[in-house]
């Protein structure tokens, strides 16, 4: 799953530790990786991706996330 993007890195890894606290039902057993995206004339973003889950688990968990406030999840084949 996406969670986010964001222009720094560790503003990426700071926004997992505080996802993590303010829903820890959802992702607490979720592992997180920061990747590094170049989008051209965008600049360079670091999107925040939290898994392993299958497609049908990490659904669930974003309609959780978005119903409770966390704002943008994306499902993603990575």
């Amino acid at each position: 799953m996406q969670l986010g993007s964001f222009k720094d890195a560790a503003v990426a890894k700071s926004e997992w530790a505080k996802l993590q606290k303010k829903y820890p039902q959802s992702l607490s057993s979720l592992g997180s990786r920061v990747e590094r995206t170049d989008l051209g004339f965008k600049g360079i973003w670091h999107r925040l991706y939290a898994g392993p889950q299958s497609k049908d688990k990490a659904t669930d968990t974003c309609k959780k996330l978005i119903a409770a406030g966390a704002g943008g999840c994306l499902v993603r084949k990575l």
